[in-house]
């Protein structure tokens, strides 16, 4: 399903900026 393609590259992505600058997101 493409909900769950998405859902795995936002994770992806999240993961990545939280690893860069964790302040910047809530």
């Amino acid at each position: 399903d493409l909900k769950v393609v998405v859902e795995v590259m936002v994770d992806a992505v999240v993961e990545e900026e939280m690893r860069q600058g964790g302040e910047m997101k809530v």
